[in-house]
């Protein structure tokens, strides 16, 4: 390998080390971008509630959710059918009604509220004050 060496003193050449940075920059970048695999889920359920279809899904594909209860309305049972979608297609599909969006982290789905707020036009969301006078 390309060493340069000073007296006594050696190390790793200037290419050396920035293909080293570039490998670790890039595999540090990869793992923030985590996604939904390709797993395929299939549930076909009648009177039940988002936390037993939840669990359906955690079941087939091993991966777990996480959430404040108070977002998901845990005591109303809906019906719900898939029928070999991506887990992501599912949950895009069980979760659009209730305004709720995922993100994942490692083998976790975090569930979260979507903002819920817009932002105000323009023209309303400024308080205009016009100022007249000599100085």
């Amino acid at each position: 390998m390309g060493y340069l060496t000073r007296g006594n003193v050696s190390g790793p050449s200037r290419p050396m080390v920035l293909l080293l940075s570039i490998l670790l920059l890039s595999s540090v970048l990869v793992q923030g971008q985590e996604s939904l695999p390709e797993v395929r889920v299939s549930v076909n359920s009648k009177n039940l509630t988002i936390n037993q279809i939840l669990e359906e899904i955690t079941l087939q594909t091993g991966y777990h959710f996480t959430y404040d209860a108070t977002i998901l309305e845990g005591n109303q049972k809906i019906s719900f059918r898939v029928s070999d979608l991506t887990l992501k297609e599912s949950l895009d599909s069980l979760l659009s009604d209730a305004r709720i969006d995922f993100r994942v982290i490692d083998r976790n789905i975090v569930l979260f509220r979507k903002n819920q707020v817009r932002p105000a036009p323009i023209n309303q969301s400024i308080d205009r004050t016009f100022l007249r006078g000599h100085v």
